[in-house]
């Protein structure tokens, strides 16, 4: 599973390749560990992260759309 860091938190690729364990602080909860793979331009706001389909999945539904989370570098 895999998720893009917002640009400044990406850091010109300074973090591609960690993993991160992202926790759900709202909702159903859990956890799931996904490694950074690329930058997102358009996330906005402190400790953004966008998830791929899989990771959101684990977490999360379509329908439920933002939820929040914490995270932290595992690597």
């Amino acid at each position: 599973m895999i998720c893009a860091l917002k640009t400044e938190t990406y850091a010109g690729g300074k973090h591609c390749g960690k993993m991160i364990r992202l926790t759900r602080t709202s909702g159903k909860g859990g956890s799931i560990d996904v490694q950074v793979a690329d930058m997102c331009p358009s996330c906005e706001g402190p400790g953004y992260v966008d998830l791929s389909t899989g990771a959101y999945n684990k977490l999360g539904t379509v329908e439920e759309g933002w939820f929040e989370i914490s995270w932290y570098f595992i690597d």
